[in-house]
């Protein structure tokens, strides 16, 4: 089974075709009911072909959601292998741009295993945790409520001065989705998020961190005449000329 998972994650890795060839021929059943196996190596190369059939495939995000493969990947994210956990962490992000399956992924508990996985030593882990966070909560409106529940703010913010550029984004993003819930636009705020999205503004970085941070720091400040103070004293602070 472990060389089949590899020979079919090759042919679609590839060959761009190769993931509506394995829907044709109804892979997905198959796929979906074997990510219970537990052999680690089987349950990684499992979820790096959910992940690059959702890539390649539009529609199998819907079919996969429909075959309850979220309740499938989740109990994976507390492997004790670190392989098995940024895998799985990566399929559900992939899946989870849909919104149902973000929801699925709130109702199944699966956003306190993320949170948990925040806090792995292996920054893959780490990046690909917060990748799926993010989708969620952009995803689900009532994902915002419960990340704040599992004490994700928090990680999140700290996030923001990340030397990974790409754990940077993914945080960010992940706030500005979390930032849409008003009660948790000031609990950010307080965490120190303000200061930390100014310090993501200068030209020195790049225009996805820049156009993250605006965004956020956008939302943040709608209806919060306490953010915009803010916002306004830590610029001046930053350039007193202005």
């Amino acid at each position: 089974l472990e060389d089949v998972g590899s020979s079919l994650l090759r042919a679609m890795q590839e060959d761009v075709r190769a993931g509506e060839a394995f829907c044709e021929v109804e892979g997905l059943p198959v796929l979906v009911a074997t990510v219970a196996s537990p052999n680690e190596e089987l349950q990684i190369r499992l979820c790096c072909l959910i992940f690059e059939l959702c890539e390649q495939v539009p529609s199998a995000r819907k079919e996969l959601h429909q075959l309850k493969a979220i309740p499938a990947v989740l109990p994976l994210l507390s492997s004790s292998a670190e392989e098995v956990q940024e895998a799985a962490a990566r399929a559900i992000e992939k899946m989870s741009r849909m919104p149902a399956a973000a929801v699925a992924v709130r109702r199944a508990e699966g956003i306190p295993l993320l949170i948990d996985l925040m806090s792995s030593a292996d920054e893959g882990v780490e990046l690909a945790a917060i990748c799926a966070t993010m989708n969620v909560a952009n995803s689900d409106p009532k994902a915002a409520a419960a990340i704040r529940d599992a004490d994700g703010l928090k990680p999140l913010v700290a996030f923001l001065t990340s030397a990974n550029e790409k754990i940077q984004i993914a945080a960010c993003t992940a706030l500005l989705g979390c930032s849409r819930n008003e009660a948790n636009k000031s609990l950010i705020r307080e965490l120190g998020a303000i200061e930390l999205l100014l310090k993501m503004l200068p030209f020195t970085n790049s225009r996805d961190a820049q156009a993250t941070a605006v965004a956020t720091l956008a939302h943040l400040s709608l209806n919060e005449d306490d953010t915009r103070i803010l916002i306004r004293l830590q610029v001046r602070h930053a350039h007193p000329s202005r």
